[in-house]
């Protein structure tokens, strides 16, 4: 039987669902952090929380509210998605493997391709605003753009010419994956 609502709204609480098992799995089960470095451990235990208490729950909201065929949930859930899959790549490639891998590779995979079917949704439907408002918000976000491509690049230049930084080097990780995914996709994306 087929389901009225797209993959792109039913996968919203299978995400959820999938981000609560890493989150806690995270938080309850010192293991799946034993190999990390104190820094990366730091950095995962309060992405768990933040998961747990916040995006959790936000993907239920906006997969429920997208339901009922509102564009601003609908955009809202695309948004959650790929914080989802941004998040969900650093787990599976900068986390020692753990007994989460398999979970962390489900978390990505249902939300990269719900991110996918919710833009294809989302892109069907024409919307119309104002031209100051979307050039302020244009500006913006080549702002931000701007300035985290200068922040990594401050470190990843120097890196390059002289070796790992300090930082880096705590972390335990051979590239910060954050990094990689920032300069690759997310900035040129804005």
């Amino acid at each position: 039987m087929r389901s009225r609502y797209p993959f792109g709204i039913q996968a919203a609480i299978p995400v959820a669902l999938l981000l609560a098992v890493v989150s806690l799995g995270g938080l309850l089960v010192p293991a799946m952090y034993a190999r990390e470095t104190p820094a990366w451990v730091a950095q995962a235990v309060g992405q768990d929380w933040f998961d747990l208490l916040v995006v959790v729950p936000w993907l239920v909201i906006c997969g429920i509210a997208s339901r009922r065929g509102s564009y601003r949930w609908g955009v809202l859930l695309a948004g959650t998605y790929a914080y989802t899959v941004y998040e969900a790549l650093i787990y599976a490639f900068a986390i020692h493997f753990n007994a989460l891998f398999l979970v962390y590779c489900a978390t990505l995979g249902v939300a990269a391709f719900g991110l996918i079917a919710q833009l294809r949704v989302l892109g069907q439907r024409s919307v119309s605003i104002s031209r100051r408002p979307a050039r302020a918000a244009a500006a913006f976000l080549v702002a931000v753009g701007v300035a985290f491509a200068l922040l990594w690049l401050a470190e990843d230049i120097p890196a390059v010419l002289k070796g790992p930084s300090p930082a880096l080097a705590e972390t335990g990780l051979l590239t910060n994956p954050v990094h990689v995914i920032d300069l690759s996709f997310v900035l040129p994306a804005f």
